[in-house]
């Protein structure tokens, strides 16, 4: 009885090892067939390839004149990049107004009757600007000067003294001017010693530059197309510009930007880029610009006998076409009818 037991047994082992060879190495089941193309539909649709970064907004301030007032600053009017003309005051100290005027030679000796000198003459220009004083500047502080200095000061609610102190006015190259006060220096509470180089002017632009960080491994061609869009004061503004040098800086590498035409990228709206730490604008690098038609995978192209591009349909058939654009894989072509389904190789 054991035996015929144990015979059963090595019959049914035996028949499934047999199975399992036959499906291993050879069966009834026929083999699967990979087609080697398949099909898609020309579709309308839109291509484009644009690469968004971190733009950073600047100014370069250039030192323009000097403190001679001494004393503590007790208050600052002028706004870092205001705009400020003849005779208007930017700061005052120990409360007497410091005032801006226009001047080649800087203030250097307080001005009373009796002196003479091209400060004097300044100093008769602007008061001639403000209407106190009708004379000519002839560099001589005489008594119509004394009076016109008097009824200045009297504007200013100052003691009548008619003696222009040192650190009184301070003298600009030209003007209306940009001026930026530095704030570490000028500031409420600050003690002047005077001759503190502690003024300084905009630039006629703020430079733009791209930000690509520590480790750069996209470069951005020189001469590609950006366009800088940002909101500020609740308007959105829109320039364009074009990728100059890539340069390392001192917090990684950076892309120049340069105006794609005029003097400035941002025209006539450069008031509106902040005085300060840079400001943020996002970038976008224009590689395939939008272009809207007829879509089909870029696969799908292929090349005829006389060098132009095509597609195949469904019939074989080689379909000459115009191809618009290219990204991301898609095409824009011209030449083919929508709905078209056109030959895409497999995937392997």
């Amino acid at each position: 009885m054991r035996r015929v037991l144990w015979g059963a047994l090595l019959l049914v082992v035996g028949l499934l090892a047999g199975w399992a060879v036959s499906r291993v190495f050879g069966g009834s089941e026929p083999p699967v067939e990979i087609a080697d193309h398949t099909y898609v539909e020309v579709v309308p649709g839109e291509v484009f390839d644009v690469r968004t970064l971190r733009a950073v907004a600047s100014w370069d301030v250039v030192p323009v004149a000097t403190n001679r007032a001494s004393g503590t600053v007790t208050s600052v009017r002028a706004d870092p990049g205001a705009t400020v003309a003849a005779g208007e005051v930017m700061y005052e100290v120990d409360e007497r107004p410091v005032v801006a005027a226009v001047g080649e030679i800087p203030a250097y000796r307080s001005i009373s009757r009796g002196d003479r000198g091209g400060d004097v003459a300044q100093l008769q220009r602007m008061l001639s600007a403000l209407g106190w004083y009708d004379g000519d500047p002839d560099g001589v502080f005489d008594a119509s000067v004394r009076d016109a200095v008097r009824g200045w000061q009297e504007s200013l609610q100052l003691e009548r003294s008619g003696v222009v102190e040192l650190g009184d006015i301070v003298f600009f190259p030209e003007l209306p001017i940009r001026v930026v006060l530095d704030e570490t220096v000028i500031a409420r509470g600050k003690v002047l010693a005077g001759g503190e180089d502690a003024i300084g002017s905009l630039g006629e632009a703020p430079r733009f530059v791209i930000d690509l960080g520590v480790n750069q491994t996209d470069p951005v061609p020189v001469g590609e197309t950006v366009s800088l869009e940002a909101v500020i004061r609740g308007s959105e503004v829109s320039w364009e510009a074009v990728a100059g040098e890539t340069r390392l800086g001192p917090e990684g590498w950076m892309v120049e930007l340069l105006p794609l035409g005029g003097t400035a990228i941002c025209g006539d709206e450069c008031g509106l880029v902040p005085v300060g730490a840079g400001w943020s604008l996002d970038a976008a690098l224009v590689r395939v610009p939008h272009t809207a038609g007829l879509v089909v995978p870029v696969a799908a192209l292929v090349s005829k006998a006389d060098g132009s591009t095509g597609v195949i349909d469904e019939a074989g058939e080689i379909i000459g076409v115009e191809v618009l654009a290219v990204a991301r894989g898609m095409a824009v072509v011209e030449g083919v009818e929508e709905a078209t389904r056109v030959q895409v190789p497999a995937q392997p």
